[in-house]
């Protein structure tokens, strides 16, 4: 059974940037993502920008619609990666997380 999982924007930049990021769709089945992330992931114009475009286009990348949150979880953490951390704690669905920065000590 394929696992959905919720991923920060480093990740897929750093999968995209190597011709990889299939390789979560083969994994994972779907991965979720705040709009923070995606805003983040397409802000800068290249080759790892135009695939993920087209992985939310084909629709295994779903971008979750989230209201605004003001305040980031930690002072270590942008908007996109609180965004992904508050998805995995909110949904029960989501059994795995990819973050390229979710250190230990911030919850404990």
């Amino acid at each position: 059974m394929a696992r959905i999982i919720v991923a920060d924007a480093g990740p897929l930049i750093a999968f995209a940037g190597v011709g990889q990021l299939e390789l979560l769709r083969i994994l994972f089945g779907e991965v979720v993502i705040p709009q923070s992330v995606k805003d983040e992931c397409l802000a800068k114009p290249g080759e790892d920008a135009a695939l993920i475009q087209q992985a939310i286009t084909q629709g295994w990348l779903a971008v979750q619609q989230r209201p605004a949150q003001p305040e980031t979880l930690s002072p270590v953490l942008g908007p996109g990666e609180s965004d992904a951390i508050r998805i995995g704690q909110e949904d029960p669905q989501l059994e795995f997380r990819v973050s390229n920065i979710v250190p230990p000590y911030i919850f404990g």
